[in-house]
């Protein structure tokens, strides 16, 4: 089966799989730094929903990657992630205001939730480009050139 998918359904997967361990990578990296002291996403719910979003979203692209909306998973998966990444950056962001600290300053928001925001975009962009590339790749397959007459 995997000799018979078209290289760029292949490629997307790909991409698709590498975003979603960078999503992992940076649930695991500091979300919050404070004179040098970090906080991974684990440390709150929304790390543990991260790995869940990207471990099942790539898990299941994997497992019916073979039908057209599997892309529907990574994109479902990803938009979440993003979401939640952005909501979680607006949190500590407001914290860190309300509690009077000067930005650039030793306390601030982490590498990893900056990494989880820019991987679960890649991984829905990724499910976006599956549904995209799929269809017309399975009209370009159905076309069967027509036999010489002779």
């Amino acid at each position: 089966m995997d000799a018979a998918v078209p290289r760029r359904r292949t490629r997307v997967t790909a991409v698709a799989l590498v975003a979603a361990a960078l999503m992992v990578v940076g649930a695991l990296a500091p979300w919050v730094t404070a004179l040098g002291v970090s906080a991974s996403g684990l440390h709150r719910r929304s790390g543990w929903i991260v790995i869940g979003a990207a471990a099942l979203g790539a898990v299941l692209l994997w497992l019916t990657r073979a039908n057209r909306g599997a892309g529907l998973f990574p994109l479902a998966g990803g938009a979440a992630a993003a979401a939640l990444a952005v909501r979680e950056r607006n949190h500590i962001a407001i914290a860190l205001r309300g509690a009077g600290v000067i930005p650039h300053s030793s306390v601030g928001i982490g590498w990893g939730l900056d990494l989880v925001l820019a991987a679960s975009v890649a991984f829905a962009v990724a499910g976006a480009l599956w549904l995209a590339i799929v269809p017309s790749e399975d009209r370009a397959e159905a076309v069967v050139p027509a036999e010489d007459p002779e």
